[in-house]
């Protein structure tokens, strides 16, 4: 839990990240350049050295626990937020030269090289543990002492340097992320007001291109989530959950768009869509229950409310709206909280992680083809007019 000390620095970060954001895209990118190449060697350097002067490979060979325990760590331990930062480059799509080709580079090599740096950092941690600590096996390790697992073992190991680097390495790492997320959401925020679905002064743009009161109405949000949220996992779990859902909306939407807009030009098309968007409206109902109940019933809260408070302006002002349409998100929702109250760990009914991923595989494939049939028969005018043709590529 942050101090109060701890939530004004919070806040002074964020203030200057929003100060980066709005000297726009290019000055933002610089930044976030200088700091990859940290986050990305410091990992790296550190698993090594730990792998060259721990070494304890017979570790390999013992027996992990088969607990639902492990699946809510890969939500609540950060691993799923920082696997989503593949969005960041679908996100600033706009504002890059030739997206065409640098848009899925970006996201298939930033995966690639998360993925990668997440399996050396577990398997340096894995043979790292001294065998002592797991006579009683891995359920029974605890590593809490001197800011987190690996900083522990370099201490027991005496690399001073490797756990210093380590803690500067908590505050350097997540900079970046922060910068470049609350540039994301104000793009989403500025996309939404040029579109009319939030106020018209969130679609305006400054003199350098930059949503200046998106990203001024982001650094607020922030800052309330902060206060919310003081807890460092309990942030996490809650943006993974929120990002987790509105994912799920991606194969729906490209399956609707299919039949809406037959004959428009798709500069990628993915094959086999409906495979491919079942398999991936499945996976995201899977990740969602990796955050845990109290993260999950907390986003869709939150996705809820402004949505109720929407319907309600609009009907108070006379406004026509597709309600029918967007009814399996309601649906969809309430069987994802039903879901965790009965069936996630802990809870009465609670289903081994075998049989709850089964029975959440049958919700999505149930949800989904009323989905993508619920869909409006075409585009809307208001919706067409509001998309612009990408740039063809260099």
């Amino acid at each position: 839990m942050l101090s109060g000390a701890g939530q004004l620095t919070a806040v002074a970060l964020l203030v200057l990240f929003t100060w980066i954001n709005l000297a726009g895209v290019s000055r933002l990118a610089q930044w976030i350049d200088g700091l990859t190449l940290w986050k990305l060697l410091v990992p790296l350097l550190v698993s090594i050295t730990l792998m060259l002067i721990a070494g304890h490979w017979s570790n390999l060979s013992l027996a992990m626990p088969a607990s639902g325990t492990v699946v809510e760590a890969i939500g609540s331990g950060g691993i799923l937020f920082s696997l989503l930062g593949f969005r960041s480059a679908m996100d600033m799509a706009g504002e890059v030269r030739n997206p065409q080709r640098n848009v899925p580079l970006a996201m298939a090599v930033g995966l690639g090289i998360c993925l990668l740096i997440y399996l050396v950092l577990q398997l340096s941690f894995l043979v790292s543990v001294p065998p002592e600590s797991l006579h009683k096996g891995w359920s029974q390790l605890s590593l809490t002492a001197h800011g987190g697992p690996l900083v522990a073992l370099a201490v027991g190991l005496g690399l001073s340097w490797v756990a210093l680097v380590l803690l500067i390495d908590a505050v350097v790492s997540p900079s970046a992320t922060g910068m470049a997320y609350l540039g994301i959401s104000a793009r989403v925020s500025w996309m939404m007001g040029e579109c009319r679905l939030l106020p018209g002064a969130l679609g305006r743009l400054n003199s350098r291109g930059v949503p200046h009161w998106a990203l001024l109405s982001s650094l607020i949000i922030s800052m309330l989530l902060l206060w919310l949220t003081p807890s460092w996992q309990g942030l996490v779990s809650f943006l993974t959950s929120t990002q987790i859902i509105a994912l799920a909306m991606g194969p729906v939407s490209l399956l609707a768009l299919r039949r809406q807009l037959p004959d428009a030009e798709r500069r990628f098309q993915v094959p086999c869509p409906r495979m491919f968007c079942s398999l991936a409206f499945v996976m995201a109902t899977w990740a969602t229950s990796c955050t845990g109940r109290t993260a999950l019933e907390g986003a869709v809260l939150v996705i809820s409310i402004p949505s109720l408070m929407y319907v309600l302006v609009r009907s108070v002002q006379g406004q026509a709206m597709d309600l029918k349409a967007g009814l399996w998100w309601g649906l969809y929702l309430g069987l994802l909280t039903l879901d965790m109250e009965l069936f996630s760990q802990g809870q009465r009914w609670a289903l081994p992680t075998g049989w709850h991923l089964v029975l959440l595989a049958g919700l999505a494939l149930a949800v989904m083809p009323m989905a993508v049939n619920s869909a409006l028969p075409r585009a809307s005018a208001h919706a067409l007019t509001n998309l612009t043709q990408p740039p063809d590529p260099d």
